[in-house]
């Protein structure tokens, strides 16, 4: 973008300088080496530190910073205020990569024959001054930033000083950067500055003289042809901006020779790669990418009576804006189609965040780049921002993980009761969780749907046992499949209810014998239980105390005896079944059986003659 997004630009500058004196930002992170090629996520934004929060909101990897050599070096003294420490070292704590755009030539190192006094983007009057002014940068953040973007839109004259566009010099240029850059930080990669698509140029297939604009696909060609440039010894990417103009993502370049304005002017880019730089392997960075759009508030986008129309004035025009939810789209299908096309794309960063926060909710144009953020005036996403959020990102295909954590106890004493879940992603970070509750042997059933929380309080009922599972879903838009099985799970009893710790007791006796035998009885209710225990057969007795109250949670153990009967012959088994009864039990009567096998002499056991005992002898 132009000349207007400077003085918006600088506006900013002033104000993050000012902001500076807050609390300190968290300590950096170094960052490992990162290729050149590979789809990243990012995007520019007019107040830096909203675009740190946004990138991370967003699910992105990528942040673009930008340095002002000016604001950096204001006298020749090798001098530096490197005003964006804060901001690398907090992008870099929060995970992300970030390319640094080097633009605004101080004025003592400006071209002395480009003479537009408000021109932001000078070329510098000597190489080995830009060079050094990179190398400084390099060796500061060495570790911490991981590509520079040398100046922006060089085939404008708006942006090179009012100066001719000059590939030749610009290419020249980058050669003295690239080694210099190189000694200070090796693993930094030197990306070109994005070369507007501008389609033939103001004067079609013209890169001399006195022209605004010299076509990108003209510049670029120039740049390999007399510049002498090449991958690895004057970049290591090229920077696009493929604005999409009125035309969707996937639109063939094909169809759309004079303007320029469509994504894939980055295929046209990477024929010229293929044609003149020897069909080495340059990725292609897309440092400025977006669509223009009024909002859908009917805007003409005009600049009123009176006014002087922008440089850009042709992207301002109606026949290139789309809707808003047109703009969301295209952003997400652009990311798409990259992803599955473009295999030496590098990353894409959107402009631009929020041009717009601040204006008016009206028609006042103010800038017109406003009308390509993804926040609204206030400062909320747009439809485009939510699209962007939700859309599944490359650079992170693992999904998270996270569970419901298991219940301090298996019942719960009261029908409301917390449940709390966590989860963890090793790509990006996980934004909400999915939890499904499941009451009884019955099928599961949506609870809490892309909740942020990670405890939230459950309204059951009692007795009813509830299992719970959950899912999290990461940055990236991955998203975790439901277990198997649940997690966790509990019992809601807020009435009295016990529970024997056995079904059956059994003992084998040598006739006339006896053997004492416990029983333990948990109150898993909510109430305090009083119990009392009879026995149906008196083989087996319950030693008294045989009644009692339990509080909730308490257990005791209730003493039987059991007893064999005495001479005879034979053996035989004998069953009793043993009877806990109480009010308020809503496990009424809870039977426990109790089984006394009789033996012979050596302790042979004998199968009874009939099913309910033997009424012979002894």
């Amino acid at each position: 973008m132009g000349r207007a997004s400077r003085r918006l630009e600088l506006a900013a500058l002033v104000a993050i300088l000012v902001g500076l004196g807050g609390a300190p930002p968290p300590a950096a992170a170094t960052v490992e080496a990162v290729s050149a090629t590979g789809i990243g996520y990012g995007l520019l934004a007019l107040d830096q530190w909203r675009g740190l929060a946004a990138d991370q909101d967003l699910g992105f990897n990528w942040i673009k910073l930008s340095l002002s050599w000016a604001g950096t070096q204001p006298t020749a003294a090798p001098i530096y205020h490197w005003y964006l420490d804060g901001l690398v070292d907090a992008a870099r704590a929060r995970g992300f990569q970030v390319l640094m755009r080097v633009y605004e030539t101080p004025s003592w190192a400006r071209e002395p024959r480009c003479g537009e006094p408000e021109q932001f983007d000078y070329p510098p009057r000597s190489n080995a001054e830009i060079a050094e002014f990179a190398h400084q940068a390099a060796r500061h953040w060495r570790g911490k930033v991981a590509a520079y973007e040398i100046y922006n839109e060089p085939n404008l004259a708006d942006e090179w000083g009012g100066c001719n566009p000059d590939p030749v010099r610009y290419a020249s240029m980058l050669g003295v950067i690239y080694p210099r850059l190189k000694q200070a930080d090796s693993d930094a990669l030197l990306v070109t500055g994005g070369l507007s698509n501008t389609g033939d140029g103001s004067v079609p297939g013209v890169c001399e003289g006195r022209v605004p604009v010299c076509g990108d696909l003209l510049y670029l060609q120039q740049m390999y042809t007399l510049g002498g440039g090449r991958m690895g010894t004057h970049w290591d990417a090229l920077g696009a901006h493929p604005y999409g103009g009125p035309n969707p993502p996937e639109a063939d370049p094909a169809s759309h020779p004079p303007t320029g304005l469509y994504f894939r002017r980055m295929e046209d880019m990477r024929n010229i790669i293929n044609d003149f730089g020897g069909r080495e392997p340059v990725p292609i960075w897309a440092t400025e990418m977006g669509w223009l759009t009024d909002f859908d508030r009917g805007c003409s986008l005009a600049l009123g009576s009176g006014s002087s129309p922008p440089r850009h004035v042709h992207l301002a025009s109606l026949s290139y804006r789309v809707s808003l939810e047109q703009q969301g789209d295209y952003l997400v299908r652009a990311f798409r189609y990259a992803e599955e096309h473009m295999p030496w794309a590098g990353p894409m960063f959107i402009f631009n965040l929020d041009w717009n926060v601040g204006f008016q909710p009206n028609c006042d144009p103010g800038n017109m780049f406003r009308w390509y953020s993804i926040l609204d005036e206030s400062g909320s996403g747009t439809s485009a921002y939510q699209k962007l959020k939700s859309m599944p990102k490359a650079w992170d295909r693992t999904p998270p993980t996270s569970s419901v954590r298991p219940f301090s106890s298996q019942v719960s004493p009261s029908a409301s009761f917390q449940v709390t879940w966590s989860g963890s992603d090793a790509g990006s970070r996980v934004v909400s969780y999915d939890v499904q509750v499941r009451d009884g042997t019955g099928a599961w059933a949506d609870w809490l749907v892309a909740t942020t929380a990670t405890s939230a309080a459950f309204p059951g009922v009692d007795r009813h046992a509830y299992s719970f599972r959950s899912r999290a879903r990461d940055a990236a838009a991955n998203v975790e499949v439901y277990p198997g099985t649940a997690d966790a799970g509990t019992l809601v009893s807020t009435s009295p209810y016990l529970q024997a710790g056995t079904a059956e007791v059994v003992r084998l006796l040598a006739r006339g014998t006896s053997s004492p035998a416990a029983l333990r009885l948990t109150n898993l209710g909510g109430t305090t239980a009083n119990w009392s225990a009879t026995s149906s057969d008196p083989s087996v007795a319950v030693a008294q105390p045989a009644s009692g109250a339990l509080a909730p949670g308490a257990q005791t153990e209730v003493q039987l005896t059991l007893l064999a009967p005495p001479g005879g012959t034979g053996s035989v088994q004998l069953t009793a079944s043993i009877t806990f009864a109480g009010p308020g039990l809503w496990q009424n009567p809870l039977s426990v059986t109790a089984r006394v096998v009789a033996a012979d002499s050596l302790r042979r056991t004998f199968l009874p003659v009939a099913p309910k005992g033997y009424t012979g002898g002894w």
